[in-house]
């Protein structure tokens, strides 16, 4: 019997930053505090600005909703949001497995 497949994003991550995968403290709580949904969400490691897949899977982020945020591995990130009247933002210099929470905000984005 084959074991199930991954999700082709999941399996990408793993492979070019594994170091965090296994350990704890690498994930964050993202909460969407904006008075709109959040249709996509972007992370990319702040020296080469390679986004990947959208986080959300076409799922969306609702107002007032929250969700864990995995690092993949050590280091600055930078995340991108994109809510569904088409407005984007972005935060860089998120130090993963030292941030504990992301706040989507009306106009941007804060690490805490």
């Amino acid at each position: 019997m084959r074991p199930p497949l991954l999700p082709a994003a999941l399996l990408l991550t793993m492979a070019l930053l594994p170091g965090c995968a296994r350990r704890a403290g690498c994930e964050a709580l993202l909460t969407n505090h904006s008075a709109i949904a959040v249709e996509q969400l972007y992370l990319a490691p702040a020296a080469t600005r390679q986004w990947s897949p959208d986080l959300l899977r076409g799922g969306g982020l609702s107002s007032q909703a929250s969700m864990p945020l995995r690092f993949p591995a050590e280091g600055a990130y930078t995340l991108r949001i994109v809510w569904v009247d088409g407005r984007a933002a972005e935060l860089p210099g998120v130090a993963a497995c030292e941030a504990r929470r992301i706040n989507i905000l009306g106009q941007g984005l804060r690490a805490e």
